[in-house]
């Protein structure tokens, strides 16, 4: 019996404990406890005092029938009632519903920019004739232009970027010209117009290579074509004379870059008509009729020699890359 009044007490300590009518164990002061032992037991019994009114303040909540703050066994009942499959349904239907609405969304602007793209374009061929018309009457500056408005409108038309390049070719913008045929066969690399316009442009300035290709490629697609044949072979010869005229234009660069050497007076050379004739700056005009004889050219060579020695040392020494 004891031991059973033992353990009942034991339980009931216990329980004031929890309900905070009775400080933790380990609370009590000993004999032999300072300062913080004093502190603990005074935490221990303030830690009491505020679960008896939390026990209160429940109890009176639970009285007056006023909601009481759930505890962690309500909030477990909570998660036994949760339908999973419900809410998960719940789920799909919104998703399902926002994909709807994102689908209508996109097929209203889609529609709304066909209905842009279709103005711009209609206002776009409005103004490539306007710039044909003027295109008609010689007004190329206008011309370019509208066709430029034009492409504002309709950046992807092919016979804009055409008509543009005509224009500017008009105008002796070449390499605009080349950039909007370049642009127009981007588009249609078979537009036999604007292969036609840059090949014209590319001869102006002077890729006779490059015309030469386009040429070739207008009569691959239209092989009867015999303007491109005549084009093409207007462009080979001006490709071959220019070959030649820089042939010429190379052998006469080397002909006048001949090197200059100083080289020390040989005495020798003094009764030699033909250094002397070099000397006199004879050369190419007839020995004869610089000398009339070999003793005189002799004679003279000498003299020039000696002309030149007197020279040579009073003047300063040249580089040997000086003129002769």
């Amino acid at each position: 019996m004891t031991g059973l009044n033992d353990w009942q007490a034991e339980i009931e300590r216990k329980d004031r404990q929890l309900r905070g009518e009775a400080p933790p164990d380990g609370s009590a002061p000993g004999a032999d406890e300072g300062e913080d032992d004093d502190e603990d037991e005074a935490a221990a019994y303030a830690e009491a005092a505020a679960n008896r009114a939390a026990s209160a303040n429940v109890s009176a909540e639970s009285a007056s029938g006023q909601p009481r703050a759930p505890i962690h066994h309500d909030r477990y009942a909570e998660w036994d009632k949760f339908d999973a499959e419900k809410e998960a349904a719940a789920v799909d239907e919104r998703t399902a519903a926002e994909l709807k609405r994102e689908a209508r969304r996109r097929k209203r602007e889609a529609a709304e920019a066909a209905r842009a793209r279709e103005v711009a374009e209609t206002r776009a061929a409005e103004l490539r004739a306007e710039g044909n018309a003027a295109f008609g009457t010689a007004q190329y500056d206008v011309a370019t232009l509208l066709y430029t408005e034009a492409l504002v409108l309709n950046p992807r038309s092919v016979a804009a970027y055409a008509n543009r390049a005509l224009a500017l070719l008009k105008l002796g913008k070449w390499e605009e010209a080349e950039e909007d045929c370049s642009a127009a066969l981007l588009l249609d690399s078979r537009h036999v117009k604007a292969l036609l316009r840059r090949a014209e442009a590319r001869g102006a300035l002077r890729d006779f290579d490059g015309a030469s290709a386009d040429l070739r490629a207008v009569l691959v697609l239209e092989p009867q074509n015999g303007g491109a044949r005549r084009s093409l072979d207007a462009v080979l010869k001006a490709a071959s004379e220019a070959r030649v005229r820089a042939a010429s234009s190379s052998a006469n660069v080397a002909r006048t870059r001949v090197p200059v050497a100083i080289v020390e007076h040989d005495a020798r050379n003094d009764t030699d008509g033909f250094v002397a004739a070099l000397g006199a700056g004879a050369l190419g005009t007839g020995l004869s009729s610089r000398t009339p004889s070999g003793a005189a050219a002799a004679d003279g060579g000498a003299k020039g020699g000696k002309a030149r020695e007197a020279n040579a040392d009073a003047s300063p020494p040249r580089s040997p890359s000086a003129a002769a």
